[in-house]
């Protein structure tokens, strides 16, 4: 190697020492990424939300939100009623018929009277959740109600002609001088009316690839509204119903979702069952003024054939009721497609027959009217999940049908649609 090589290799050397190791400040650190809007955020963390699985708004189960971000949910439900499901499993009249025997003596009837309901029912739930931690979230639900319904009376005379009850007006007079008041013929709310408050909060404690379980505990608040007892379509005296159950209820509801493996990861199942128990509550029966003294004969005849009749202006109208235990499941399986969710579900609940502390004669009372049941319902249910990411929306929108196929002691809702909605909005 010559001289001149040599000194060529050193200026080489010399130079790439400047260069390469002194220190250049501008490429200590990567540059920092560019701070994202608020409307990133939201579609950022609504796609993450949509990554953790089912995103199906059904059951008893709220959403579950991640740390720091608050959901905004709003669901309307509608549902339409005309008959119920009696203690026999068979489809009847929401208001249970009279038939009573002729007092007179014979074998036929003293009149038959028949009530059919055309009542709607429609719902605006808010319903707030936190994650206060990634698996833990927060939730409160406030309901409003809005109801209406029309009574249509059929009257049909027997021997009741024989006192001159000929018509539904007539027996409505016969009513008022037994004490009972005559039905109100029609109800509508005057708005949104409040229903009971839910909350509490879920903990999503196995969370795997292929599996998850969450659990839910809740406590009912009973701000909902009761039926004004003169009015109410539970003892036959109108056709308002109960906006709430008017009793403190905690409750725990458990979640299982399964994602199968391999080619069919499309396919989720969705298993849900919710147990809630409601406290004794105290409460007020119909109020009865007093019978015509010269039907006082009459009277006991028909107190002895239906207890509907019975004299109640001196009974004690307070009473105390503990619904019980009320049991809800819920088993779906889920499709996963491109732009939505499918999922078809069987719906199962039950109701514990009431107890019931009362006068002996109030007691009765119900008995006759099938007041207070176990009760339980069957229906099958479709819904679609749509995330509104793909159309840069930050939300997810479900809209749902349920179809009534069985029941005890239950309305029998037609044209049961939900329509729900539900936004995320990061707090950090």
């Amino acid at each position: 190697m010559t001289v001149y090589s040599r000194r060529q290799w050193l200026w080489v050397l010399l130079a790439a020492f400047f260069v390469g190791g002194s220190p250049v400040h501008a490429q200590d650190e990567p540059p920092a990424p560019p701070s994202l809007s608020y409307y990133q955020r939201m579609m950022q963390t609504t796609e993450a939300i949509e990554d953790q699985g089912d995103i199906l708004l059904w059951g008893r189960l709220s959403e579950r939100v991640p740390e720091r971000v608050l959901g905004l949910r709003l669901d309307y439900r509608s549902r339409r009623y005309d008959s119920a499901y009696r203690d026999d499993n068979r489809v009847g009249d929401v208001i249970q018929s009279m038939r009573p025997q002729d007092p007179f003596g014979s074998d036929g009837r003293f009149f038959q009277f028949i009530t059919e309901v055309d009542g709607r029912l429609q719902m605006l739930d808010l319903r707030l959740s936190y994650g206060i931690l990634d698996h833990v979230t927060f939730y409160a639900h406030f309901p409003l109600v809005k109801q209406e319904a029309d009574l249509d009376f059929r009257f049909t005379p027997g021997t009741s002609a024989r006192i001159g009850v000929r018509t539904v007006e007539d027996l409505f007079r016969l009513y008022e001088q037994y004490g009972r008041p005559a039905p109100d013929a029609r109800f509508r709310s005057l708005g949104w009316d409040p229903g009971d408050l839910t909350t509490g909060f879920l903990w999503t404690y196995y969370e795997g690839r292929y599996f998850s379980a969450t659990s839910q505990f809740s406590l009912i608040v009973p701000s909902g509204i009761l039926a004004d007892p003169n009015q109410a379509q539970r003892f036959g005296m109108g056709a308002q119903l109960d906006v709430g159950q008017g009793s403190l209820a905690p409750g725990l509801t458990h979640m299982m979702h399964v994602r199968l493996p391999g080619r069919l990861q499309w396919i989720g199942l969705w298993l849900e069952g919710s147990f809630f128990y409601y406290l004794e509550d105290e409460r007020e029966g119909p109020k009865w003024s007093e019978p015509n003294a010269a039907l006082a004969g009459l009277s006991g005849d028909l107190q002895l054939d239906d207890n509907r009749f019975l004299d109640l202006s001196k009974v004690d109208r307070s009473y105390t009721i503990t619904p019980g235990a009320q049991v809800d499941t819920l088993a779906a399986v889920t499709f996963y497609l491109r732009y939505f969710t499918l999922g078809f579900g069987y719906f199962y609940d039950y109701r514990q027959e009431p107890i019931i502390n009362a006068d002996a004669d109030l007691k009765r009372f119900f008995d006759a009217g099938e007041s207070y049941l176990a009760g339980d319902g069957h229906s099958l249910a479709l819904q679609v999940g749509v995330p509104l990411s793909w159309i840069r929306v930050p939300g997810l929108f479900n809209v749902g049908y349920a179809y009534p196929v069985g029941g005890r002691n239950s309305l029998r809702y037609e044209d049961r649609f939900d329509l729900q909605t539900v936004f995320f909005l990061p707090l950090f």
